[in-house]
C-alpha cells in the first residue's frame, strides 16, 4: 500500500460520492484509496483505530503521519484546494443532513404525484 493514503467507506453513499469527486481533481492522482474495511491497513498502520477510521475521515500523508477528521480535511484542503468545493460530503453531519433534505423533498413529491395521478387512485 503506497502512500499517502486516503481510508474511505464504500458502504457510505456520501463517502462513495467524495471519492469520485476527488478523484476528478487535478493533481490526486498519487493518492491511494484504501477501504476502512480492509484489514490490511490496520496491519500495516498499526496506529489507526478501526472503530475511529469507522467515525472519522482518516488521511496519511508521504511520510505516513496520520490525520484525523478536521485534520485530515483541512491537510487534503492545503494540498488540493479545491477539495474545498466537496468538504461538505464529508464535513460533521452536513453531508448527512443534505441526503436526509433530499430523501425527504423525493417523498413528499412522489406523494404528490401519486395524488394527482388519476391512474394512480
Amino acid at each position: 500500500m503506497k502512500l499517502p493514503i486516503l481510508l474511505h467507506d464504500e458502504k457510505c453513499s456520501l463517502c462513495k460520492r467524495f471519492k469520485q469527486a476527488f478523484e476528478r481533481i487535478p493533481g490526486t492522482s498519487h493518492i491511494t484509496f484504501a477501504s476502512i474495511y480492509d484489514d490490511e491497513v490496520y496491519l500495516k498502520f498499526p496506529q489507526i483505530d478501526p472503530e475511529m477510521a469507522l467515525r472519522e475521515l482518516h488521511y496519511l500523508d508521504a511520510s505516513g503521519e496520520v490525520y484525523i477528521g478536521k485534520d485530515a480535511l483541512s491537510q487534503l484542503m492545503i494540498a488540493f484546494p479545491l477539495v474545498k468545493k466537496i468538504s461538505w460530503l464529508i464535513e460533521g453531519n452536513m453531508g448527512q443532513k443534505a441526503l436526509s433534505y433530499f430523501n425527504q423533498v423525493a417523498k413528499n413529491y412522489r406523494k404528490r404525484l401519486i395524488k394527482d395521478c388519476n391512474n394512480c387512485k
